[in-house]
């Protein structure tokens, strides 16, 4: 939101105007252009198409260096998919290149609060049951937003190896018999039967385990999307 806010302020002050006139020209309050200013507030859709015909920028390019992963709209926010959530995947790096990162948009309740959300493809079975591969998932930081995910939340799990790659995938936390938490697959594929603990009882070369995501949204096709192939 830093980048917005400065560039409202530079449209501002180029029109040479105070804030309270400014939001005259806006059909804002100045209260509201304040919060802009400082960051604590995004414009919504209509204010942004205001500043554009203002300022001759676009709205694409009035975002573009926003520094947050996703954009608030009155439709709900855009989102970058960044890396991809596949078991049995290891790779050296658990985020895309920068070029192959795409932008998605969402509809969410606008109580929602500004929270960073991060988005991931699915790809392969292990969570076929509930996210086709194909699927897209709508993760929250947990360390960041001090989440604490509970028993029947779908979490980004990343594995390191003692080959220092990565795992970067989908499992639903649960309880094994003992009460201890594991992350179990939800597949129908033979392969993705086994649960990955959570802990200290690590394979070998497993060197750490750690929920970095939860889950709270998702896209998944219909059954029908078969009909468009």
């Amino acid at each position: 939101m830093a980048e917005i806010s400065r560039t409202i302020r530079e449209i501002r002050k180029r029109l040479a105007e105070n804030q309270a006139t400014f939001a005259k020209r806006m059909g804002v309050t100045q209260s509201t252009v304040s919060k802009w200013e400082s960051g604590t507030q995004s414009p919504d859709t209509q204010s942004l198409l205001n500043l554009s015909e203002i300022s001759g920028i676009e709205i694409g390019d009035l975002l573009e260096d926003d520094d947050h992963d996703f954009r608030r709209s009155d439709f709900g926010i855009t989102v970058t998919i960044s890396g991809s959530v596949q078991a049995g995947e290891w790779v050296e790096a658990v985020e895309w290149d920068s070029f192959q990162h795409f932008q998605v948009q969402i509809p969410t309740p606008k109580e929602w609060p500004d929270l960073d959300i991060q988005g991931f493809l699915v790809r392969g079975n292990s969570m076929n049951n509930i996210y086709p591969d194909g699927s897209v998932v709508f993760a929250v930081p947990v360390i960041k937003n001090r989440i604490r995910p509970g028993p029947g939340d779908r979490v980004i799990v990343e594995r390191r190896d003692n080959r220092q790659l990565f795992e970067v995938t989908l499992k639903e936390l649960g309880l094994d018999s003992e009460g201890e938490l594991v992350l179990w697959p939800r597949s129908n594929d033979p392969r993705h039967q086994t649960p990955v603990r959570v802990g200290s009882k690590q394979p070998d070369d497993i060197e750490e385990v750690r929920i970095t995501g939860v889950v709270v949204a998702s896209f998944v096709l219909d059954r029908a999307a078969r009909y468009l192939k």
